[in-house]
């Protein structure tokens, strides 16, 4: 009655029953590529560095799926190591930070198809829709690849079938297992999903590699 309000900030969200009706929840996304970029460019301006705009785009994309604080203190440390804003030292950071949340790992131990036998016919759908992604075939309007299921026994190249999409399409590999997602109660593993595919969009274009699937329905 007064024109009072109570905001109450936090990472997670953890609802009591009797309030569930009366809280009206907000969700904050991860910056985006635009906002890293301008972080990029403040931090290059303040501290007098060259960057190039080619630098600038590459440093933000690294940048991707990070907090902004999170952000700001990879630049720093790669200020400090090597006296410039490396993107690979960001990565390493990303890295990092994604295996902190616990959910997800920033796969760096990518395949390439020369060190692939087999599989001649998932060789050649990757490099054709690999043209998916230009620009020309969103003008076209031809949609994204939903998605593969990889199946067969153990030890027959599941794995480094999935590790060689990424080289190929030229994309990050975001791996997560089944039980990572799962938890002691369903809310929980949801939580976990939706935190997920969250951190997924916010460095897309992006592999999410599932791995285990089976075990998501156990």
């Amino acid at each position: 009655e007064r024109g009072c309000h109570c905001v109450i900030v936090a990472p997670v969200l953890r609802l009591p029953i009797e309030l569930s009706k009366e809280v009206a929840v907000v969700d904050f996304d991860l910056p985006d590529a635009q906002a890293m970029k301008e972080l990029v460019q403040l931090r290059a301006a303040a501290l007098k560095l060259k960057v190039s705009k080619a630098e600038t785009e590459e440093l933000a994309r690294a940048c991707q799926g990070l907090t902004m604080t999170e952000a700001n203190n990879a630049l720093a440390k790669s200020l400090a190591e090597v006296k410039k804003f490396e993107p690979s030292r960001v990565i390493k950071e990303k890295e990092s930070a994604i295996r902190k949340a616990g959910s997800a790992r920033l796969c760096t131990k990518i395949v390439l198809p020369d060190q692939m036998g087999g599989n001649e016919e998932l060789m050649d759908y990757l490099i054709m829709r690999r043209e998916a992604f230009s620009d020309e075939a969103r003008q076209y309007g031809l949609g994204f690849p939903k998605g593969i299921l990889i199946t067969g026994v153990r030890g027959c190249g599941k794995s480094l079938a999935a590790k060689m999409v990424p080289a190929i399409w030229n994309m990050p590999l975001l791996q997560v297992g089944g039980a990572d997602i799962g938890g002691q109660h369903v809310d929980e593993g949801v939580e976990k999903l939706t935190e997920l595919l969250k951190l997924a969009d916010s460095i897309a274009p992006v592999c999410l590699w599932m791995d285990e699937a089976d075990k998501l329905f156990a």
